[in-house]
């Protein structure tokens, strides 16, 4: 298990790596997001178009909140969709990042809770939209693997899950699953 604390937004944050046979199932899932690997083995990364690059919120997994009622599957499915206009293929729940944060931007949810990650196959790109949500367009691009933790500065968790997503993308190609 990896820790790190870290500050979002002027508040302290602690943050860690769990397998989904770990965690707490009294606790909410706030968001899903994914690696998602073209055939190729590029990684889709995102930048919200509120963002400016090189900021705080630059490069980053696509992703979102879960609707009432949905399952932490059907919101990876569809938040990939609205905010990057990408339909996924094969995916697959590989984790979880829980979270600790006294200021909570979730504050329904109290100050623990769980943020859902997945490896995914990206089936088609297609012509991109404005997130009905948000109201913003994304910059998506295709980087190598190599460049995932020069790009997405999320720290030591986050490369840990780019680590065990990439295993699970180069076991399937492996195996021919997409």
């Amino acid at each position: 298990m990896i820790e790190e604390h870290w500050v979002w937004e002027g508040n302290p944050v602690r943050s860690r790596w769990m397998l989904p046979s770990k965690i707490n199932k009294k606790l909410p899932v706030t968001q899903s997001y994914g690696i998602c690997f073209t055939p190729k083995g590029n990684v889709l990364v995102c930048l919200d178009g509120r963002a400016r690059e090189g900021n705080e919120y630059g490069w980053a997994l696509p992703g979102g909140t879960p609707e009432p009622g949905e399952i932490v599957e059907e919101t990876l499915v569809r938040e990939i969709n609205e905010e990057v206009s990408v339909s996924l293929g094969a995916h697959k729940l590989i984790g979880y990042q829980e979270i600790w944060h006294k200021k909570t931007p979730h504050p329904k949810y109290g100050a623990k809770y769980y943020q859902a990650r997945f490896v995914a196959i990206i089936k088609k790109l297609n012509r991109q939209k404005i997130d009905p949500c948000t109201k913003t367009m994304y910059r998506r691009k295709l980087i190598a693997p190599e460049a995932f933790t020069k790009t997405v500065h999320w720290g030591k968790v986050s490369d840990e899950i780019f680590r065990v997503a990439y295993a699970a993308f180069k076991q399937w190609k492996k195996k021919g699953h997409f």
